[in-house]
């Protein structure tokens, strides 16, 4: 397999999905990084201060690098940061997942975050797979990647660890899309 690459950005009818950049710390930090029910459902604790934001921000751009895309999600109109987007690619399939601050929950921008990095992940005929996970009870992550067109494929049982619900791993649904 050759070495796939993502753009630097991606364009749908109201995001853009881009390259992270230091100066967005603040603003992570502040609309969703250390809010606890947006981070409910992701792998890492609420940050507790922008020193922790801004190391996530710089690894995050370390990680280009590594075929590990994250992207930063701002309204295409607004320029308004909404949240990010991870692409992690590894060989012939690519796993990705997002966290959007709470204001722009159910208005459809995940799922077209999603259905856009799909589509350009698809670009490449090297890409065979494109899969996601969520904890069981979030549903509405779930609602979201089958509007992205990826199908249910199964419960992976004790898979990750949610910190800000449980220590332990929690069971999580599988979806993926692929060739």
């Amino acid at each position: 397999m050759k070495n796939i690459r993502m753009p630097l950005a991606i364009r749908t009818k109201r995001l853009v999905l881009r390259k992270p950049r230091l100066p967005d710390a603040p603003v992570i930090f502040r609309t969703y990084a250390c809010d606890p029910k947006v981070t409910k459902y992701v792998t890492f604790k609420p940050h507790k201060n922008l020193k922790e934001t801004k190391t996530f921000v710089k690894q995050s751009i370390a990680e280009y690098k590594l075929n590990r895309y994250t992207y930063a999600v701002e309204s295409g109109d607004t320029g308004e940061l909404m949240g990010n987007f991870a692409v992690h690619i590894d060989s012939f399939k690519a796993e990705i997942g997002y966290v959007l601050a709470g204001k722009y929950w159910g208005k459809g921008y995940a799922t077209e975050a999603a259905a856009a990095v799909i589509r350009q992940l698809f670009k490449n005929r090297d890409i065979f797979r494109i899969w996601a996970v969520c904890d069981t009870a979030n549903r509405a992550s779930a609602r979201v990647l089958t509007k992205a067109g990826m199908r249910y494929e199964g419960t992976l049982r004790r898979w990750i660890i949610h910190p800000n619900i449980s220590k332990h791993p929690r069971d999580c649904c599988c979806y993926a899309v692929t060739r």
